[in-house]
């Protein structure tokens, strides 16, 4: 806890949109949404990792989370206080508590600056005119991140990677913060590197008491360093808690695929990944419900129908294009002629049958599902896109195939202690007084 008695930081349902404009006079005509709702805290000391694929919002969430962009919506509350609603100089303030070292140290220097100028410019700007203390802090500061004091007077094409990133966490703590944000900090670095710049933020945390918010893809890095955890997907929390407790026992379908991916050095262990099919959303147009059921292997079925999962995906993606309006039967039939390289007919002239045997082929489904009523629905879904009639397809296949995991969104559910997942397969297993809003605070 911090010296107020809460949390240091509290992030209470962000938000980040950018808009996309189009036309002369630049309307908005969407919203690319980023980061949709997060909600998490982090202790003073602790370390919480973001975690998730390329693309899921976690640097944006970062960004908004410094206010180096403004949120949307939401709030971040630091040691108490709402930093939207700080003045300028309460602001100047929170800069000087919170530090932030990011992705590429190539970039994160001016190559006319002195490593002991870079390292010193936090202080000059927070008004230490003193130019000799400025050089004895800044040379600790080199010495304790593992460098020598003389390499002060030294430039940044000088230093490999991984000194660069020691000279950034130099130059972050060099205000003396409380709060360090570490934006994928050795994602650029060879591995060897990243197990000492890794070792060195934990010592440097337990010296000064520092409380990291880690970003990374690497769930390596995420265990290894980090208290809690929260992973991300298409701008959305959809699982965090202690560490442990999520690498142990994973209550979410992305989470248990994410961790599936991570490679065993042990040719004895036989590998089990799961592999994900389906379409990857697009943060400008994410899909109703539960924005992973595109690419679920566990998506709940209808009452009383059990296939297997596998046709059952297969089914999904073709229902999801149909959703959208993805499937042009123009495109389709004179896909028929193309692979039959048949240049004699014109694309009116393909049968339903042939339409139907490519569209088939196209998503991986059987020729002849059981049980039969489902083959009927998915052949009477693909004549009505056969005679242009897309509604009716739509309409066909959500009769039968409707599932909660698109037709809602999943609330947050408390699976046990901290660990809070939100998954409608959770929604059936634990009990309702156990479940808190899919954007509430912790």
């Amino acid at each position: 806890m911090s010296e107020t008695g809460h949390p240091l930081l509290v992030v209470r349902n962000l938000e980040k949109h950018f808009p996309v404009q189009a036309g002369v006079f630049k309307r908005e005509v969407g919203r690319i949404r980023a980061v949709d709702g997060i909600s998490f805290s982090i202790e003073k000391g602790e370390t919480f990792g973001l975690v998730g694929e390329s693309g899921c919002g976690k640097s944006t969430a970062a960004k908004a989370i410094m206010h180096l962009i403004e949120p949307t919506g939401g709030e971040v509350i630091f040691d108490g206080k709402n930093i939207s609603g700080m003045s300028k100089d309460e602001r100047r303030g929170f800069r000087r508590q919170a530090q932030m070292i990011f992705q590429d140290p190539e970039s994160s220097f001016d190559p006319r600056m002195t490593i002991g100028e870079s390292v010193a410019e936090p202080l000059r700007v927070n008004g230490m005119t003193d130019r000799e203390r400025r050089r004895s802090i800044v040379e600790g500061l080199l010495e304790r991140v593992g460098l020598d004091a003389g390499d002060a007077d030294r430039y940044p094409h000088e230093f490999s990677g991984g000194q660069k990133q020691r000279i950034g966490l130099a130059r972050a703590l060099s205000i003396n913060p409380e709060l360090l944000v570490a934006d994928e900090p050795v994602s650029a670095l060879d591995v060897s590197i990243q197990a000492e710049i890794l070792s060195l933020m934990e010592d440097l945390q337990r010296e000064f008491n520092l409380a990291i918010l880690i970003i990374s893809h690497n769930l390596g890095v995420i265990r290894q360093i980090s208290d809690a955890v929260g992973v991300m997907y298409v701008g959305e929390l959809v699982e965090r808690g202690p560490t442990e407790d999520v690498f142990g026992d994973p209550a979410h379908p992305y989470t248990r695929a994410l961790l599936s991916s991570i490679p065993r050095p042990d040719p004895h262990i036989e590998r089990s990944g799961m592999e994900l099919t389906g379409d990857v959303p697009s943060p400008s147009d994410p899909p109703p419900g539960c924005r992973f059921h595109t690419r679920c292997p566990e998506v709940i079925q209808p009452d009383g129908l059990e296939l297997d999962q596998t046709d059952w995906r297969t089914i999904l993606t073709l229902a999801d294009r149909v959703y959208r309006g993805d499937i042009d039967p123009q495109t389709v039939r004179e896909s028929v002629l193309s692979v039959a390289e048949d240049g004699e007919r014109e694309p009116e002239d393909v049968t339903l049958s042939e339409f139907e045997g490519r569209l088939r082929e196209d998503f991986d489904i059987q020729q002849e599902l059981e049980p039969t009523a489902v083959d009927t629905t998915i052949h009477h879904a693909i004549e009505a896109l056969y005679e242009e009639r897309p509604e009716v397809a739509a309409e066909r296949l959500q009769e039968t195939f409707a599932t909660p995991c698109r037709d809602s969104r999943p609330a947050s559910t408390t699976v046990e202690g901290d660990q809070v997942a939100a998954c409608h397969l959770l929604e059936t297993s634990v009990e309702a007084s156990e479940t808190v809003p899919a954007t509430g605070d912790d």
